[in-house]
């Protein structure tokens, strides 16, 4: 199926797609469909892989059905229940990886919890606003979660390692679906107009998303069905971003490096599910059209190109 929902790369460098027929396994050669994981008819948007856990297990789940673990090695399926006992939740709606092989588990529309294999559930964390979601935590012994509510708005809120509230940051507007964590401590995330870098302090970072890149058109997800949709290199901070036909990569001082708006680079897709770098670097991008690699080398030859003199007005460059 060209539905590429989510990509996501394992321990050892093999990528699992989402997609609306199921399940598939990417080793560089081929796909192999993964049957013993159903997709259900227009889940597919809404069904993840959380993470991957020390025993080479994904955790697949969605909003409706039951969380099942899919091991990349025997490729068998386990239900969690029976993997951790009793003590694991009978249903959970996210999980994250947490600190010291502990999990953070999504278990209600508002609550979350901490989940230890030997110990059970340490800490819960509950609001009474009307979502809440699990952002990332930070090697600071911070955890951040991101609460929304169709009257309050939305906002981040950063807990502490005994996960009471250290700092609170509001946001305006539709949040993009990826929240990224920068330098193992400081957020990093995308509203409808801007890009914002934040800490436990408060915001640190603020710039508009059309002064990075000037081609930058604001539409309205909400109006257009289109996603807001990022990701991150950990190792070098640089960040790809895309929204309605618009693909732009820019480094940490967010100076743009590449803009894939450019007719010399027009993308050949017109929806971006999921964004997501590997180790050496390449772009995945799960996307409407299929699953597309994207890599950069050096040119070696520049082409000099002018606006003509006698049309200051045209949009297509000239050569010299």
């Amino acid at each position: 199926n060209n539905h590429v929902c989510q990509t996501f790369q394992d321990s050892r460098g093999i990528i699992w797609l989402i997609t609306e027929a199921g399940v598939n396994r990417f080793d560089g050669r081929g796909f192999k469909p993964v049957s013993q994981i159903k997709i259900y008819e227009g889940e597919a948007t809404r069904t993840r892989i959380f993470l991957e856990d020390q025993d080479g297990d994904l955790w697949i789940g969605d909003y409706k059905h039951p969380t099942v673990c899919l091991n990349i090695y025997t490729e068998q399926v386990v239900d969690p229940k029976r993997k951790f006992g009793s003590k694991f939740p009978v249903k959970i709606y996210g999980a994250a990886p947490g600190l010291k092989g502990t999990f953070i588990l999504r278990t209600g529309q508002n609550e979350i919890a901490l989940f230890d294999r030997n110990v059970g559930i340490t800490h819960t964390y509950k609001t009474d606003w009307e979502i809440l979601e699990i952002a990332s935590e930070t090697e600071k012994n911070v955890l951040w979660v991101y609460e929304d509510d169709h009257v309050k708005g939305g906002r981040f809120v950063a807990l502490d390692n005994q996960w009471k509230v250290c700092r609170t940051i509001p946001y305006k507007g539709l949040i993009a679906q990826t929240v990224h964590i920068l330098d193992n401590e400081k957020l990093c995330y995308f509203t409808q107009d801007s890009f914002f870098v934040a800490s436990k302090n408060g915001i640190e970072q603020r710039r508009s998303i059309q002064a990075i890149s000037p081609r930058f058109h604001y539409a309205n997800p909400f109006a257009t069905g289109y996603y807001y949709v990022s990701g991150i290199n950990r190792q070098t901070g640089e960040i790809m971003f895309f929204s309605r036909d618009h693909l732009v990569q820019f480094d940490r001082q967010l100076r743009l490096t590449h803009d894939f708006t450019d007719p010399a680079n027009r993308i050949p897709f017109t929806q971006v599910f999921d964004i997501r770098y590997d180790e050496q670097g390449n772009i995945w991008l799960g996307t409407f059209e299929g699953l597309f690699k994207v890599w950069f080398s050096q040119k070696n030859f520049r082409q000099f190109l002018v606006t003509p003199p006698q049309d200051a007005q045209a949009s297509e460059l000239k050569s010299c």
